[in-house]
């Protein structure tokens, strides 16, 4: 029994588009919003402040 070449490539593809899909539609959207803010993507800047004196009443400059 021989499969044709055709068959075979159909299926592949249609293998192929199902995980894309799949696999697109599930990194992109979350209904929990875990994946809402991720550093991996995107360019950021931060910074970080210390205080002098974290303990006192002074105002902050």
């Amino acid at each position: 029994m021989t499969v044709p070449y055709k068959r075979i490539l159909t299926v592949g593809l249609s293998a192929l588009m199902l995980i894309a899909t799949a696999a697109s539609g599930a990194a992109s959207t979350s209904p929990d919003g875990q994946r809402a803010f991720d550093w991996e993507i995107g360019a950021w800047r931060s910074s970080v402040r210390v205080l002098a004196e974290p303990l006192s009443d002074s105002a902050d400059r």
